[in-house]
């Protein structure tokens, strides 16, 4: 597994079960209160809190920005 500063979106996605807030909005090139909004609407996935910080499962998601069709802009680099 790289360093956590080493991690790219494609690592993130190829290697990660699980992403924490940071993974995310590198992931979709989002600020932290795009985040909130997105947390706080009722379909985004639950956080998995499994230290101080909570995580989401990377597939989970994945799944729900792609139900909202929000693209993951490197999605295509993935494929």
């Amino acid at each position: 597994m790289p360093k956590k500063e080493e991690l790219t979106p494609v690592l993130i996605v190829n290697e990660k079960i699980f992403v924490n807030s940071t993974e995310i909005m590198k992931l979709f090139e989002i600020t932290r209160p795009t985040l909130e909004k997105w947390k706080k609407t009722t379909s985004f996935p639950k956080a998995i809190c499994l230290a101080r910080r909570p995580v989401w499962m990377t597939e989970e998601i994945l799944d729900w920005a792609k139900s909202h069709r929000i693209e993951n802009p490197l999605s295509k680099e993935m494929q």
